[in-house]
Order: structure tokens, then sequence, then C-alpha cells
């Protein structure tokens, strides 16, 4: 993946994203060996990553940066092991006997003649097709009328709404292949569609896994510059580049710094000032750390007046109901926040 984002690979990234439909053409020049064109190049990916470089790709595809072509949405069929659940060993043979047959019917896919199973060719294409039945095309319509209004609702960020936008050609062919693999022949059956549907499932709940850790970046790193102000880490009048060069972890980015200061700022922990420069330079913002509720060093954030400062939980976040007028602060001085009970 890394590789692929330098500026010399961009024609690499091009051919690689070609081959996802599996219906373009792919031409190669090489020195020795001439132009070679590939009528219909496809390209199958199977494997594992670590966590780290999957995390990279995706904030590549997240801050739109070279990594937000589409590149990592078409990864379709991407799980993310669920690594916080108790480990239980399991040392057992393989059933070869299942391992046979797949092999077996895979070879026979490979040598499969469309004709024999009733795949016809659509008007002005060269491509073979199985439709489905009535009953599976009722239950694809229904459930593509749902994918569609999921999309179209403004409640998924652009990336994940990019990703779960592929599962409109994902699912008629998942559907395809569980209908073959059972041997089946003329159109796609409601049982095949079902299970497609259930992949589906399946495969969205991991996807929201693999971006939610990053779309949560700026509440953790907000968390995290919170936890050091109140551990009295951070001193008054800093600026973002002294947090980064602490090195604390979510604290280390540009970008994600600059969104916990300002989700701070938004919450009133923190003020921004400026300071007057030498006349060659403009004033330089510096962020001051608002008073805390319990150092009386502000007449305006009193306990008896309970007008504080810090209005809103970092942790959530969540603002705090008006009645209380108060947000997380140090525990001799609230109850904690009513959301979240820190």
């Amino acid at each position: 993946w890394s590789a692929l984002n330098r500026p010399e690979a961009a024609g690499d990234r091009e051919k690689y994203l070609t081959t996802w439909n599996g219906t373009s053409p792919l031409k190669t020049d090489r020195i020795g060996r001439g132009s070679t064109i590939i009528p219909m190049a496809t390209l199958a990916m199977v494997g594992g990553t670590q966590p780290p470089k999957l995390a990279q790709a995706v904030r590549d595809a997240v801050k739109n940066g070279v990594g937000a072509d589409g590149w990592i949405q078409r990864y379709s069929m991407a799980v993310f092991p669920d690594a916080d659940k108790p480990y239980r060993h399991v040392d057992r043979l393989p059933d070869f006997d299942s391992q046979e047959k797949l092999f077996n019917r895979t070879r026979e896919l490979f040598d499969l003649d469309p004709v024999a199973i009733g795949a016809r060719k659509n008007l002005g294409s060269s491509l073979y097709c199985l439709k489905f039945t009535n009953e599976a095309q009722d239950g694809f319509d229904s459930w593509i009328v749902a994918l569609e209004n999921l999309l179209r609702s403004g409640n998924l960020h652009p990336a994940i709404e990019s990703h779960f936008s592929k599962y409109r050609g994902l699912v008629p062919k998942l559907a395809l292949i569980f209908h073959l693999v059972e041997d089946g022949a003329g159109p796609i059956t409601l049982e095949a569609l079902y299970l497609a549907i259930k992949w589906q499932v399946f495969l969205q709940s991991h996807a929201r896994r693999i971006y939610s850790g990053l779309l949560r970046g700026a509440d953790l790193a907000t968390k995290n510059l919170a936890d050091r102000i109140r551990a009295g880490r951070v001193p008054d009048g800093f600026k973002g580049r002294d947090i980064r060069l602490k090195g604390w972890a979510g604290l280390t980015d540009k970008e994600d710094v600059d969104n916990a200061i300002e989700g701070l700022l938004e919450a009133h922990w923190l003020r921004e000032e400026r300071i007057s420069g030498n006349g060659r330079r403009p004033p330089a913002p510096a962020t001051r750390i608002s008073p805390r509720p319990d150092t009386g060093s502000n007449s305006g954030c009193t306990r008896r007046r309970r007008r504080w400062l810090w209005r809103s939980c970092v942790v959530c976040p969540r603002p705090w109901p008006a009645a209380g007028r108060t947000s997380i602060t140090s525990p001799s001085n609230c109850g904690g926040c009513p959301a979240c009970d820190r």
C-alpha cells in the first residue's frame, strides 16, 4: 500500500483500480516482450495485513489524501478480528473431505460452460449472465431500496458511504457464486440471495469496525489532551508544536493536535490569545488553559455561583444539563458526567 502512494507508482495504482470490475482491458508494455493486451483484466487479492498498515490506508482514504480514490473501499470483504474476546484454543485436524470438495468444485467452475447452466449474453455485451428468479428479484429490489436509503440518509461518513456503495455489486456477485457452488443452474435462487445478504450484514459490521478507530481519532485526541491538562502536564500558554514534541500517544500528528485543541476550545477548557510580535511578524496564537473551578482564580468560576468555564464532558463528549452547568473536572468537585458516569 505505501509503495503505491509514491508519485512514480501513480500509473500502477490506476491499473490496479481498473482490474476491480474485471470487465476492462489492460495493456502492459515490456521492452523485451512488447505490448500485451488483457481483454478482461481481473485481480483477486487474498491475505492479511498488520493493523498499523491498515490504519494508514484508512487514514489516507478518510483525509482525502492520495488514498482517497476508492482503493481501500474496494476491499469490500475485509474483516477485522475480535481480539478483545477470551482466547479459545482449538486443536483439531482440518476437514479434508470438505477441502477436497471445494478444490474439485473450483476446478469445475473454472471449466464451466456458461450455456450449459442457462447463462445468456445481454444485448450488446460479450459477457454471460444469470438472472434472478422472480422471488429472488423481489427480495433484491427490497434490499437495494434499503441500501440506497441508508446511503442517502446523510448519517454516514463519506469514506464509509463509499465503502457501503460497493455492496450494490458485491451482493449479486456473492449470490451468483453461492448459486454456482451449490451446483446451481438456471436463475439465481432466493436462498443464494439471502445467504449473500447475510454476508453483507456481516461484512458491514466489520467495515464499521475498520473505520471506527480513525473516525473517532479526533475524540480520542481530545480526551488524551484533556487528561494531560488535568494531570498538570500542559503549561499555560502552550502552542500546538509544544504538544507534538512531547510525543504523547495520539498527539503526534499536527491534524490530531489541532482537532484536540479545537475540541477543548469549544468545550471552554481552553481559550486562545494572541501574543504580540516584534513588529515584523504577526501575533502568534497561544492557547491558555481556563481556570479550574477549585482554584478560585476567577470570580466568574466560583462554586457558589456555579458558573464554571468547563461546561462539557470531553469523554463522551456531551454537554451537561442546564441545571448542573458543570462539566467534567476533578473528581472532588463534581459527581461525574451524567452521560458517561465519569
